[in-house]
């Protein structure tokens, strides 16, 4: 008895591995839009084989980047709250931590998962996340069940080369757990994010991210008044590299919070 069920999974796979190359075989031989063939394969996959199986490692192209989101597979529940904790304003070409969050406002749905695309840039998952690239685009390796009505994924993002006005899309899934499309919810968001020209300031030692390598490179800016090729040095963008500027970069390497601790300057100059 114990060698039964995993015969019939195999069975099952072979089945749907010819259900699913029957069904490619259709789509090419008819003119359909990109988004038409995913929700076509969409509910033929979650029809035919096991709901789980089906969408637990994530999808792609659900973000609402491309029009589609999860409402197209998943309904019936009660749509959660989600936002995007990050920064607003990065540098061109440098990597920023994002951390999305989807807050269930069911007790019925306490697992989620998501899809999460840029206009421009590379996305990356964060090592011990549990979510993955697909296409360019970020999305859960399983379910992640919520703690305290609370699911969320941190990933970075490497900024455009060129400055400029760049959209993050998220889409948020609150599921039931039970292997199906009803009774789940979806929470969509798109957040602008201003890409800045020239280098970070704090970024001493040029090379785009802000690390304790630049705290040592704008102290030898400072004992040889020379900084390394660019103007990352003058951390807090007083036009001088001094003793301030250790203090500056220091605050911009351990508080995410900190635009590298020229906002107040940059508002004053009106920039």
């Amino acid at each position: 008895m114990e060698n039964r069920k995993p015969k019939t999974e195999n069975r099952k796979l072979v089945k749907l591995a010819g259900f699913t190359f029957s069904v490619f075989g259709f789509l090419f031989s008819i003119s359909l839009s990109e988004a038409e063939i995913r929700l076509i394969l969409c509910f033929a996959l979650i029809s035919f084989a096991s709901p789980a199986a089906a969408v637990s490692t994530g999808i792609s192209g659900t973000s609402g980047k491309q029009g589609a989101n999860c409402v197209d597979c998943h309904s019936g529940g009660v749509d959660p709250l989600v936002r995007l904790d990050g920064p607003r304003q990065v540098y061109a070409d440098t990597l920023a931590t994002f951390r999305f969050v989807v807050r269930t406002q069911s007790t019925r749905q306490q697992f989620a998962g998501f899809n999460a695309a840029a206009s421009d840039g590379v996305l990356e998952p964060v090592f011990g996340e549990g979510a993955h690239v697909e296409n360019g685009e970020l999305t859960h390796d399983a379910p992640k069940g919520a703690v305290a009505d609370e699911t969320e994924w941190a990933f970075t993002w490497r900024a455009p080369p060129a400055a400029g006005e760049e959209t993050i899309f998220a889409a948020g899934l609150s599921a039931n757990g039970t292997g199906t499309r009803s009774g789940d919810g979806t929470g969509l968001l798109q957040v602008s994010v201003t890409v800045l020209s020239g280098p970070e300031p704090g970024d001493a030692n040029c090379d785009k991210t802000l690390s304790a390598a630049d705290l040592i490179a704008i102290a030898r800016s400072i004992a040889v008044d020379t900084p390394e090729g660019c103007d990352g040095a003058d951390a807090n963008c007083d036009g001088m590299i001094d003793a301030a500027d250790v203090e500056s970069g220091t605050k911009a390497l351990f508080d995410a919070e900190v635009d590298a601790a020229c906002t107040d300057v940059m508002a004053a100059r009106g920039d």
